[in-house]
Parts: C-alpha cells; sequence; structure tokens
C-alpha cells in the first residue's frame, strides 16, 4: 500500500515537472530563472533567448547585471525590494538591453520560488516595444485628424443613422459647422 502510493506521487511530480517544463518551453513570452540575491540566471526559455539575443550558454551561470539586461539598473533593486517585501509583483513596467544594445520595453509578472532552500525568482516579461509604438503613432494619427476636423473652412458633421439611413442624431460636428448652426 505504501509503495503504491509512493509511486503515485512519484507519478504526480513527473507529470507535474512535465507540465511546468512544456509551459517553460512553448511560451511566447520571456521566462526565466534566476537567483534573487544576484540575479544570476538558472534557466531562461527560448522566447527570452529571442527577445534578447543572447544564446543560452550565454546567459545560464551569469546575472543580469554581468550582461547589462537593465536599461535602468535601479530597475532590479524595484524588482528585488517588491519580490523581498511581497514575494511577487504582476506587470512592472520595465527596460531592458539586448545583446544588440537595442532599448525595449516590457511588462514583468515575478515570484519568489525556493530551489534547494535558496530563495530564486521566475519572472514572466511580456515585451511590449512595438505596442507602445504603435498606440504613440495611433495618439499621434488621432491628434492630426483633431486638427483637421476642427480646423476645416467646410462645416462638417458625423452623424448616426437609423436602419433607415435617416439621422439619428449627430456625434460630432468641427468648429465651422457649430459656428454656421448657431
Amino acid at each position: 500500500r505504501d509503495v503504491t502510493k509512493r509511486r503515485n506521487d512519484e507519478q504526480r511530480v513527473r507529470e507535474s515537472e512535465e507540465m511546468f517544463r512544456k509551459a517553460f518551453v512553448m511560451s511566447p513570452d520571456s521566462i526565466n530563472i534566476s537567483r534573487l540575491s544576484d540575479g544570476v540566471f538558472v534557466d531562461v526559455n527560448d522566447s527570452f533567448t529571442k527577445g534578447t539575443g543572447y544564446k543560452r550558454e550565454e546567459v545560464v551561470g551569469k546575472s543580469s547585471f554581468e550582461l547589462g539586461l537593465w536599461a535602468d539598473p535601479a530597475d532590479r533593486q524595484k524588482v528585488e525590494d517588491e519580490l523581498k517585501s511581497k514575494g511577487a509583483l504582476g506587470n512592472m513596467p520595465i527596460s531592458y538591453v539586448t545583446a544588440r544594445g537595442e532599448k525595449r520595453q516590457g511588462l514583468m509578472s515575478a515570484r519568489v520560488i525556493m530551489i534547494k532552500g535558496v530563495p530564486h525568482m521566475i519572472s514572466i516579461m511580456r515585451d511590449i516595444t512595438d505596442r507602445l509604438k504603435y498606440e504613440e503613432a495611433l495618439k499621434e494619427s488621432e491628434e492630426k485628424y483633431r486638427e483637421l476636423f476642427n480646423n476645416a473652412n467646410d462645416a462638417i458633421f458625423i452623424n448616426r443613422l437609423d436602419e433607415n439611413g435617416r439621422v439619428r442624431d449627430f456625434m460630432e460636428m468641427n468648429d465651422m459647422a457649430l459656428k454656421m448652426t448657431g
């Protein structure tokens, strides 16, 4: 009976390890495990290597400081302080530097885990650099549209139509339309 229970427990541990390993390897987000005290990497996934431009063998055994990954080293201290006080952090904005020297933006979530009695950090980081660029471009485009719309010499009405194609209400009108209609 004890042997069967031990075998079942061992099987559950193997299955749990396999699920973790697959999630770690397959994640589209960068995942790494490092010692909390000094930032020395224990393991990184493929998304980490793709996102930073470093090979796994260049990273494991080195610290984030040795690699110059932190665009602002104070961010690492904030991460460490948050993890020491709360044990976890979620979606903290950070800046990092790739192997090619490119500065990128990310959102980092992390949690303290124990490995052989030593506190480590498992962190997941999503690169948001492109999203931030798109958001900025959209904001600029909207500002240009708004300026053109309001400064047009013609009256511009933006209407909402009903199912019969009749004007239901005015959604927007520019400054010239307001002057013309009073």
